[in-house]
């Protein structure tokens, strides 16, 4: 069938041309353009997240019912695989479900944030305080990012 299509465009180059560059676009174009989409929303979501873990330690919370708590309140994919992760790391560690969640999410950023939570943890720093910087920091980035993909994109 393929074969009889392109035999048809044989004489139209233009045509041809168009079509072969449509079919290597949605071969391999469209996913990771659906992934970039899905990581982008993750990390816009991510100084939320950030905040919100901030603000409930900040009122007495440890970081595991933080983050159980924006677990149940974040309807987004990042709430959603944190959820699926706190479920799981009842058969391990904290630490492995935080470098779990990390690479669930596909993204450089999660996974530079569970790593500096989990160093953080392990220095005995001031948790509160470093997440409410990240917060900020990440807030930062992702305007920039945005505003560079909105400038892009025309």
């Amino acid at each position: 069938m393929l074969f009889s299509i392109l035999e048809m465009f044989r004489h139209e180059p233009l045509i041809l041309l168009l079509f072969t560059v449509g079919t290597a676009m949605a071969m391999g174009g469209i996913p990771p353009m659906i992934e970039r989409k899905r990581r982008r929303s993750i990390e816009n979501d991510l100084p939320a997240m950030l905040e919100a873990l901030s603000d409930s330690m900040g009122a007495g919370l440890g970081l595991q019912q933080a983050m159980m708590s924006e677990a149940d309140r974040n309807q987004g994919i990042l709430g959603k695989l944190l959820h699926e992760t706190l479920r799981e790391s009842h058969a391990s560690s904290f630490d492995s479900a935080l470098s779990n969640f990390a690479t669930k999410t596909r993204s450089p950023q999660v996974q530079r944030v569970m790593h500096l939570m989990s160093t953080a943890v392990e220095q005995d720093a001031p948790l509160q305080r470093i997440l409410s910087s990240l917060s900020i920091d990440y807030e930062r980035l992702n305007d920039l990012m945005n505003r560079r993909e909105k400038e892009l994109l025309g």
